[in-house]
């Protein structure tokens, strides 16, 4: 084609916006057979002139990327929001979107910018280095963990300086973040590049260890993703599908966003509603010291409607999975050995942890199904006798 020839021998000489205006005017043509744009002239962020082959071999560069003003609400500028996240990348001048001498649509151009290979959702930062050059603490805790007779080399992906931030950041600039990263995300191949961290040794052998990257842990770890209770880790966080809202209620935090089911697995946002995961969530909770009396309540109505098998009811027999709601801040969880089903608070105090005072309509389910006591009986008395040895030694113990 003559323009593009004439074009590629004359663009040094051009206006910017002209550069811009010939360059819309040839989107027209992108994706007819005979019409190569490898080395068509692109206008940089930084002003510079130059042929796009000539843009993709500049040093170090992994990335040509689109325009910041494309997407200014969700666009990769916003996760990529410092030099040090940026340096794999060169962007495509402003100049393509707001000048006045454009002779086409953004659509049009967006299409050509495809054919050139000039990505909206460019691949994040990978380190590669040697053990003696300055390292994160994830970095060097996966070299600590490989002993080598030579330098040790890791390759990995680093997380977006703002995620780690993330927590800092103003709830405006947190909505923008996550939004952008979620719209990052979202536009991922089904073969993500940025997965696994490498450790290269040598121990009589060449040798190589794997590890998740670190962007990938800070991705799952953080609670960045936005949800109807805040912003939490993704694996904290439910899909608002119309079985878990029907079991769990808005007793849980549901993910306010759409990705695709590679990356919701992959970053372990709940989908599954069945026994074993509602269980694990207990035993989440249980560990951590949380829990809420709605959420853990629908679970136990929940678990009484079915047919709990022997492995379930078992998780209830070796873990502290009896939630006892008696403040906002005391509440606490106890093990099966804890707890009896009979209220005897007006004759014993609150000597014994009974459930009936807390879960009233849920005896069949503790008693019949989890095998609870059904009321406090000599082993219950033995128990807490030894107990309160215990205590008395102690307090002895202080006064002396």
């Amino acid at each position: 084609m003559d323009t593009l020839e004439s074009f590629k021998r004359r663009y040094k000489d051009l206006s910017e916006d002209d550069l811009v205006s010939i360059t819309y005017y040839l989107s027209q043509f992108a994706g007819m057979d005979g019409i190569d744009f490898k080395d068509i002239p692109v206008l940089l962020s930084d002003n510079r002139k130059m042929l796009l082959s000539e843009a993709k071999a500049l040093l170090g560069l992994q990335a040509l990327v689109t325009p910041e003003a494309l997407d200014p609400e969700t666009g990769w500028q916003n996760i990529f929001a410092i030099e040090e996240d940026r340096l794999h990348l060169i962007s495509l001048s402003d100049r393509y979107i707001y000048s006045e001498d454009k002779t086409g649509l953004v659509d049009g151009i967006k299409k050509l910018w495809s054919e050139m290979e000039v990505t909206s959702h460019p691949p994040p930062r990978k380190n590669t280095a040697y053990e003696f050059k300055p390292l994160t603490a994830y970095e060097k805790e996966c070299i600590r963990d490989n002993y080598s007779t030579n330098s040790r080399e890791i390759s990995n992906w680093r997380p977006f300086e703002l995620l780690n931030r993330f927590h800092t950041l103003d709830e405006a600039g947190k909505v923008k973040f996550s939004l952008s990263l979620i719209n990052w995300l979202n536009r991922q191949n089904e073969n993500i590049l940025w997965l696994k961290s490498t450790v290269t040794y040598f121990y009589y052998s060449r040798r190589i260890s794997g590890y998740n990257s670190e962007l990938l842990m800070s991705l799952k770890n953080i609670p960045w993703l936005p949800t109807t209770k805040g912003y939490i880790r993704p694996d904290e966080a439910f899909l608002p599908l119309n079985q878990t809202r029907e079991i769990l209620g808005d007793s849980v935090p549901y993910f306010e966003g759409v990705l695709p089911e590679n990356i919701v697995q992959l970053l372990g946002i709940r989908k599954q509603i069945n026994a074993r995961e509602l269980v694990a969530i207990l035993e989440q909770q249980s560990q951590s010291g949380t829990g809420s009396r709605d959420f853990v309540e629908r679970v136990y109505r929940y678990l009484a409607s079915l047919n709990l098998d022997s492995e379930i009811a078992k998780l209830f027999k070796e873990g502290n999975l009896f939630f006892i709601p008696t403040g906002a801040a005391d509440s606490w969880w106890a093990s099966i050995n804890e707890v009896v089903w009979k209220d005897r608070s007006e004759t014993l105090g609150d000597e014994f942890i009974c459930l009936e005072k807390y879960y009233p309509k849920l005896k069949d389910f503790f008693v019949n199904t989890l095998l609870v006591k059904r009321d406090v009986d000599t082993e219950c008395f033995a128990r807490r006798w030894l107990s309160l040895q215990d205590e008395s030694n102690i307090d002895e113990q202080r006064s002396r």
